[in-house]
C-alpha cells in the first residue's frame, strides 16, 4: 500500500512539474512578451525539464522509478514555491502599477480642470481612458484635443480611436445582470397585465 501511495505521489509530482514546464514554454512563446521575461521563462522551463530528464534517464537505465519521483517531487516543490513567489510579486506589481495609473489620471484630470485649453492634458486623459479599455470615452476626449490642436497626428489618432471603438464589442453581460434583466422584464409584464 505504501509503495502504491509513493508511486501515486511521484506520478502527481511528475505531472505537476511537467505542467509547470509547459506553462513556462507557453509564456516564453507569447508575442507580447518582454525580452527579459522571455529569457526568464526559457530558463525556468529548462530548470524544470533538466531534473525531469535526468530522472527519466536514471529510470531508463536502472528500471527504478525512485530517482525520477524524487527529482520530480523536488522540482514540483521548488517550482511551486517559485510560482507562489512570482504570482505574489506580480500581484503586488499590478497593484502598484494600478495605483500609479490612478495617480497619473488624477493629476491629468486636475490639470485639465485648471487649464481647459491644455491639449496635452486632454490627450493624457484620453490615453488613460484608452488604457482602461474605454475606447468610446477616449475618442470623445481626443475630439476635444482635436478642437484645441487640429494637427494631422491628432486627427489620425482620433480616427483610429473611433474606428477601434466602433469595432469593440459591447461589454459581456454576466449571469447576474442577465438574470436581473429577465426578472425586471417579467415584473414589467405583470404590471402591464394588472393595468
Amino acid at each position: 500500500m505504501t509503495i502504491m501511495l509513493l508511486y501515486a505521489l511521484g506520478t502527481a509530482a511528475f505531472l505537476a512539474a511537467s505542467l509547470m514546464a509547459a506553462d513556462q514554454l507557453v509564456r516564453a512563446n507569447r508575442r507580447d512578451q518582454m525580452p527579459h521575461r522571455l529569457a526568464d521563462a526559457s530558463i525556468a522551463a529548462a530548470c524544470i525539464l533538466l531534473p525531469l530528464g535526468s530522472g527519466l534517464v536514471v529510470f531508463a537505465f536502472t528500471g527504478t522509478p525512485v530517482p525520477l519521483f524524487v527529482l520530480s517531487a523536488l522540482t514540483a516543490a521548488v517550482g511551486g514555491a517559485a510560482y507562489a513567489r512570482h504570482y505574489r510579486g506580480a500581484r503586488l506589481a499590478a497593484k502598484a502599477w494600478e495605483a500609479q495609473r490612478e495617480e497619473e489620471e488624477r493629476q491629468v484630470r486636475e490639470t485639465a480642470a485648471r487649464d481647459p485649453l491644455n491639449a496635452a492634458a486632454w490627450a493624457g486623459l484620453a490615453r488613460a481612458r484608452e488604457r482602461r479599455g474605454d475606447l468610446k470615452g477616449a475618442a470623445e476626449l481626443f475630439a476635444k484635443v482635436c478642437e484645441l490642436e487640429p494637427t494631422r497626428g491628432n486627427l489620425e489618432k482620433m480616427g483610429a480611436l473611433r474606428e477601434a471603438a466602433s469595432l469593440q464589442p459591447p461589454p459581456a453581460e454576466t449571469g447576474l445582470f442577465r438574470e436581473l434583466r429577465r426578472v425586471l422584464r417579467e415584473f414589467a409584464r405583470r404590471g402591464d397585465r394588472a393595468a
